[in-house]
């Protein structure tokens, strides 16, 4: 309710202001006056607050005069009995006329009186000083003496002065008060005062025990006091009296009164009277009513203080006593003359902001003390009100307080001229000067003096350039700081230097640029040190040069960030704001801007930095001790561990090469089995981890799988470095002739087995039975059957060539990869400086180099006489013996009869793999998209072609190549530098590495699955429905359908143009099928479709000579001879067709059925069965089934043709 109260008054005041007429006839009026502004935006009037007696009210109404109308504020009161009040107010509190609660707590922070005069600070010193202590934010602030005093102390009445000084006593000295004169004489007695009229005695002073006992120190009187309950009382007479010493005897002088209102001088009138031995008596009376009528009305000493009206124009006398002394005061002995009290004025702590004027007239306001009482005076005649009197002063006085009034134009520090009219600050006032005024100075300026005739005045200048003042209300500009500048005038702040700029001096209008090639690193740069080398240079001896390929150069780096750089670092990690080097490049740190391009182990950062224990400037070194293992990190030699490899593959090879002899000397069969499906799908898995080595060595971002992967497969390469090679301390050099060495020495084993076994054919024997020994626990175990020893005779020439061309036909990537791989040279950054990549610790040109160069010229000249053998054997092997063919049958044993070249097909991708990285070993887009043409010529051929034996084969191969595809499509997309797409594409390549191997996986484990499982039921039938993707077509059910083929065309033979004709509108795929059909029902089964027409085609020379060697099974390649046979087959039915139709011509008009029968003869397929066939007991039992299937379905053929359909 406080507040709302306070708010009402304020209205009622506010009200009233308006209402009430002006004093001054220049005055301002209500209508034209403002309120005061705070900094949160409330408005509100100047608050005045009114000590409550009559001189505090005169200059408190003078105050509100001038505030209103000669300063045009707004102004509101509120009167309070005492100065205490006055200054609680001023600070702020609530309720200030409250003693139990002055209402200041919590700490105030807004106060709404701003003005208060006549403060009697003197009296109240000790409260002023707690304020000044407890609330220094809002206590009140004095501005100086009022130009008065405030007198007080004891007065006598000039009836009892004018008797006395007749008689020679002059009572306005406190000597003549002295018993021995008798001054009681001329003062009425005690018994003039009604004691009801008085306060009783446990009501004054006498009953406060400080001051009681402050009486009994200063003057021993042991009979004025008396000891009550352990505290000391002045002794009390009659209830309402104290008596001095003087007083106490009968015989004594007469006693007469000193009068006081509310305990005033009480106690220093005890102290007095004892001391001076005065006759005199202090009571205090019930009320100042009381007080006024008994100082009129007896004779007696009596309080009073100036300036105060009650007692003025009578006359009045201060008595006086000895000069005031401060230290005896202070020690309680208060008899001097007290203290003239010097009266102030307050302002709140605010009012200098809010109101500067308001101050500055409090300030200057001042009067004298005659003036004062002439006022109290004129006030007490008159009767008038306090705002009458002072409002009467002012229009007779206008000479004297026109001097309190501010100057407009004097202002003062913080302080500047402004024209109210235009509203803008001035620099000087010349002119009418009667709308200026002061304005605190804006930010961007300062307050400067200015003297002129008027004397001295400030007036608002703006900051010069190079200096800001960003408060206002100042009296000088800042400069600003080093780092920073402003080119404008009058600026608040300063701007910082922008990125390449900077500035060492303080108070600058512009920033100074860097030097060329140079930056700085942010904003407000302070000195010319902080200009560093712009991004994409670095420093070099105080210079910055462009950064080469390979290094990441922010803004600032220098040789020295360079060299403290973090081991490894993204560009995208913190550590990237300091001079690095990027992933897959290295440098010395001896040479730090000597770049070298590496292929694996360079993780960036700072120079010589290389991961997985590798050394040397393109991280392509295992320390000494150390060897690469299968992981890709060097490892840690172990003594003995190479030997063990190396016997441990001699073991494998030799265990090994004898069953591989027998598989690969075994007859050609159109029919693929398991084992040898199994066989195959190991070696295309073989050859995909090689060609997965050949593409990674392309600089592109691979799937860690794949890196991993061809990382722990690597072994295929038969590389000596997996087996720790190494350890022995061979160098890069020798290590790659090492590598060289591994294909000849393989062959040179092959070769001596060949000659063992040839010399030595009883030892030969021996080993084998030793081998078929351990083998047998096995076989009973898995209940597989145990080969037989005939089957291991001794190599011949022809069976130790298939061999050696196996094991160079599926190492031919390796191979050619190897003896490209000294042709492979990359650049490093700058160009000056080549590497082989396979070996980039070699520098190309080097004679390390040369010889590399001519021993990989030697494998590959091996490579490429083996390439044009192939190509060679592919086309002439029908022309060879028998023993010649069952050499070269490597090349073509898992293909279809039709596609004996195939095999030189996979020979040169993988030699063309390797290719590019010769080419354009700096360029891997165009690597990579070679090697995708590759592969992409490969998928089409073999999509066409579909050469191998097994569908399953062709499935799995197709899929290998399409996955193929699809990595060096990921591998295109690593060389992307955005960081997104890498990681997607990394995701991608991963399922795809996985995904390829994956397939292989399922093919082998399903194939070897169902091969355990038929030799465990003995039977082949789970094994070729998986390795045919489905079940095989049935022989018998062929037979059939051929023998009612030939019938249909028997019985149909008037029906042959139509046959004809239907047969012009087949596709050419299907016609092409159709033909082809013929041709191997010709050339693998012996029915020759020229021999209905009555010619003979020659059986093939070579299927003579198959028949008739002592070693077929051992012998006979099988493949050249079918292929021959389908070609010669379709040439000659071609011959003979041309032929068949010459002799139609001539039959066009004898076309009868009889002449069509002849030509047929119902039983010529049966009879065009090779007699060859027939003799053996599987040919025998297969006619018996025929004609056994033939009589069964003779009944209903065309259900029976439906259900195996």
């Amino acid at each position: 309710l406080r507040p709302m109260r306070w708010f009402l008054c304020l209205l009622c005041l506010q009200f009233a202001a308006f209402a009430a007429a002006i004093c001054l006839e220049d005055g301002i009026g209500p209508l034209h006056r403002r309120n005061l502004s705070s900094e949160g935006g409330l408005r509100y009037p100047v608050g005045i607050w009114v000590n409550q007696w009559a001189s505090g009210e005169i200059m408190a109404a003078m105050a509100q005069i001038l505030i209103e109308e000669k300063l045009g504020f707004h102004v509101f009161t509120q009167k309070g009995p005492v100065t205490l009040a006055q200054m609680y107010a001023i600070a702020g509190c609530k309720t200030p006329t409250v003693k139990e609660d002055r209402g200041c707590e919590p700490a105030p922070k807004q106060t709404y009186f701003h003005v208060g005069m006549e403060g009697w600070t003197g009296y109240n010193r000790p409260i002023w000083d707690d304020l000044q202590r407890d609330f220094p934010a809002t206590a009140p602030v004095n501005v100086g003496h009022i130009g008065y005093n405030g007198e007080a102390g004891q007065y006598v009445m000039p009836e009892v002065l004018q008797p006395a000084q007749a008689e020679g006593l002059y009572l306005e000295f406190y000597r003549s008060y002295n018993a021995s004169h008798h001054p009681g004489r001329f003062f009425h007695r005690i018994s003039a005062v009604k004691t009801s009229d008085l306060k009783p005695c446990n009501e004054t002073y006498l009953v406060d025990p400080a001051l009681m006992k402050t009486y009994l120190e200063v003057t021993g009187d042991l009979h004025g006091v008396e000891l009550l309950n352990g505290t000391v009382r002045g002794k009390c007479f009659q209830d309402y009296f104290w008596f001095p010493p003087a007083c106490r005897l009968e015989s004594s002088s007469p006693c007469f009164l000193f009068l006081t209102s509310s305990g005033y001088e009480y106690h220093m009138m005890m102290q007095r009277a004892t001391i001076f031995d005065m006759p005199v008596v202090p009571v205090d009376v019930l009320d100042w009513n009381t007080y006024t009528k008994l100082a009129m009305e007896i004779s007696a000493l009596f309080y009073w203080w100036e300036p105060d009206p009650t007692f003025i124009g009578r006359g009045v006398q201060m008595v006086s006593y000895p000069r005031y002394n401060g230290s005896a005061w202070d020690q309680g002995l208060q008899v001097s003359m007290t203290e003239s009290v010097p009266l102030e004025k307050y302002v709140s702590y605010d009012l200098e902001v809010v109101a500067p004027t308001v101050k500055e007239l409090i300030s200057a306001f001042s009067l004298n003390l005659d003036v004062v009482n002439g006022l109290l005076l004129a006030q007490k005649i008159h009767s008038s009100s306090a705002m009458d009197t002072a409002c009467s002063w002012l229009k007779e006085s206008r000479t004297v307080w026109e001097e309190w009034l501010p100057d407009t134009t004097k202002c003062f520090p913080q302080f500047g001229l402004f024209d109210e009219l235009a509203e803008v600050f001035l620099h000087s006032r010349e002119g009418n000067t009667s709308h200026f005024t002061c304005k605190a100075c804006p930010s961007g300026t300062f307050s400067a003096p200015l003297r002129d005739k008027k004397g001295l005045t400030f007036v608002c200048r703006s900051c010069a350039p190079g200096f800001i003042q960003s408060l206002g209300a100042s009296t000088a500009c800042e400069p600003c700081p080093v780092g920073q500048h402003q080119e404008d005038s009058g600026a608040s702040t300063c701007s910082r230097c922008a990125v390449g700029s900077y500035q060492n001096a303080t108070g600058q209008s512009l920033c100074k640029k860097c030097p060329e090639k140079r930056t700085t690193l942010g904003l407000a740069a302070e000195a010319l040190a902080e200009c560093v080398c712009k991004a994409g240079l670095i420093e070099v001896e105080g210079q910055c040069v462009p950064c080469i390929e390979g290094l990441h150069c922010p803004i600032g780096s220098t040789i020295e960030g360079l060299l403290t750089a973090l081991p490894s670092v993204n560009e995208s990690d913190d550590g990237a704001q300091r001079p690095c080097l990027l992933p897959g490049y290295n440098s010395d740190p001896q040479n730090p801007l000597a770049i070298y391009r590496c292929r694996d182990h360079c993780p960036g950062g700072s120079p010589g930095s290389c991961s997985d224990g590798y050394t040397g400037v393109t991280c392509a070194e295992c320390p000494r001790g150390t060897f690469e293992s299968l992981q890709g990190r060097c490892a840690k030699c172990v003594e003995g561990n190479t030997g063990f490899w190396l016997i441990a593959g001699a073991i494998l090879l030799l265990s090994g090469v004898f069953p591989a002899y027998v598989l690969l000397t075994e007859p050609y069969s159109p029919k693929s089995r398991v084992t040898g499906v199994v066989i195959t799908v190991l070696g295309l898995l073989v050859t995909v981890v090689q060609n997965l080595l050949v593409i990674r060595t392309a600089p592109t971002t691979w799937p860690s799988v794949m890196l991993v992967a061809t990382n722990v497969l690597s072994g295929v390469t038969l590389d000596p470095q997996l087996v720790g090679a190494a350890c022995v301390g061979f160098d890069a050099v020798t290590m790659y002739f090492l590598r060289v060495l591994v294909f000849p020495v393989v062959i040179g084993i092959l070769l001596l087995m060949f000659a063992v076994t040839q010399l030595f054919p009883s030892l030969f024997h021996c080993v084998i039975r030793g081998l078929l020994a351990c083998y047998r626990p096995l076989a009973k175990i898995a209940k597989m059957p145990m080969p037989s020893i005939k089957a291991y005779q001794p190599w011949t020439w022809y069976g130790t060539a298939c061999v050696i061309g196996k094991f160079c036909q599926v190492t031919f990537p390796t191979m050619a990869n190897v003896g490209l791989s000294p042709m492979m040279c990359y650049s490093h950054p700058g160009g000056q400086m080549w590497s082989v990549v396979s070996y980039s610790s070699t520098a190309c040109g080097t004679n390390e180099h040369v010889w590399m160069l001519i021993v990989g010229g030697v494998l590959l000249t091996f490579t490429t006489a083996f390439l044009v053998l192939c190509i060679w054997a592919g086309h002439s092997a029908p022309r060879l013996s028998l023993r010649g063919q069952a050499a070269v049958k490597f090349l073509f044993e898992d293909f279809r009869p039709d596609m004996v070249f195939f095999g030189v097909v996979t020979l040169m991708r993988g030699a063309c793999l390797s290719l590019p990285s010769v080419f354009v070993p700096n360029r891997p887009n165009v690597q990579l998209v070679m090697m995708h043409s590759v592969m992409l010529i490969s998928l089409v051929l073999q999509g066409y072609c579909q050469p191998w034996k097994s569908p399953v084969l062709n499935l799995v191969d197709t899929i290998a190549q399409c996955l193929f595809l699809t990595l060096l499509g990921v591998g295109l997309g690593g060389l992307e530098h955005s960081e997104a797409a890498v990681e997607v594409l990394h995701g991608f390549g991963t399922m795809v590495c996985i995904s390829q191997f994956v397939v292989f996986g399922l093919v082998l484990s399903t194939l070897s699955v169902a091969l355990l499982l038929d030799k465990f039921f003995r039977s082949e039938a789970l094994g070729r429905y998986c390795s045919a993707l489905g079940e095989a077509p049935n022989s018998a059910l062929i037979m059939f359908l051929l023998e009612n083929l030939a019938s249909s065309i028997q019985k149909n033979a008037s029906h042959r143009r139509s046959i004809s004709s239907a047969l012009d509108q087949l596709g050419t795929h299907d016609a092409r099928m159709i033909l082809m059909a013929l041709v191997i029902l010709e050339s693998e089964i012996g029915l020759s479709a020229t021999k209905a027409a009555g010619i003979s085609l020659p059986r093939d020379a070579a299927v003579t000579r198959m028949s008739n060697t002592s070693e077929p099974s051992r012998v006979s390649a099988g493949i050249p001879t079918a292929a021959a046979k389908r070609r010669k087959a379709k040439r000659l039915s071609q011959v003979e067709f041309g032929k068949w139709m010459q002799s139609q011509e001539c039959l066009k008009s004898q076309e009868s059925q009889g002449s069509l029968t002849n030509q047929v003869s119902p039983g010529s397929l049966k009879n065009q069965v090779s007699q060859e066939s027939l003799k053996s007991p599987e040919s025998q039992k297969s006619l018996k089934s025929q004609d056994s299937l033939k009589d069964v379905v003779s009944e209903e053929p065309d259900d029976m043709v439906a259900q195996a359909f």
